[in-house]
């Protein structure tokens, strides 16, 4: 029995993340005084420090900023996915996250092409941001 893909920790201030997520939305937080998005979860503005922050939905949409191909799985329950691709994407609202880019071949892809988010399902109903070339269907 192989094991299972690890789960996220969630605490107070990434559970609207996570929650999101779990109804097949992609939210991030904003600085109320801004206006900019931003990720990780903090329950203050990096912009300004200020503790006016609000989660909203987001596009899910955005691009390949950098990338890397794994080709060796850091933990058994990832052997059936190498190599595969951990991708920094920005987001047509300007934040930047670090995710998968799932169902493309590594050895296509640019710095640049556009993606779109879709979630990938794990244990306990969790639902992990994970993105696809914007192409793919």
């Amino acid at each position: 029995m192989s094991e299972a893909k690890p789960l996220p920790e969630v605490d107070e201030t990434s559970q609207p993340y996570w929650e999101a997520a779990r109804q097949g939305q992609l939210v991030l937080p904003r600085c109320g005084k801004t206006g900019r998005y931003f990720m990780y979860p903090t329950p203050w503005s990096p912009f300004d420090y200020s503790a006016q922050v609000t989660w909203e939905q987001v596009s899910g949409r955005g691009h390949i900023k950098s990338f890397s191909v794994v080709h060796q799985a850091p933990y058994e329950a990832y052997a059936a996915d190498v190599p595969y691709v951990v991708a920094v994407i920005r987001l047509e609202e300007g934040a930047q996250l670090m995710a998968n880019v799932l169902n493309c071949d590594p050895l296509s892809l640019q710095v640049g092409d556009a993606v779109r988010v879709v979630f990938e399902e794990r244990a306990g109903g969790f639902k992990i941001p994970q993105f696809e070339l914007a192409t793919s269907k």
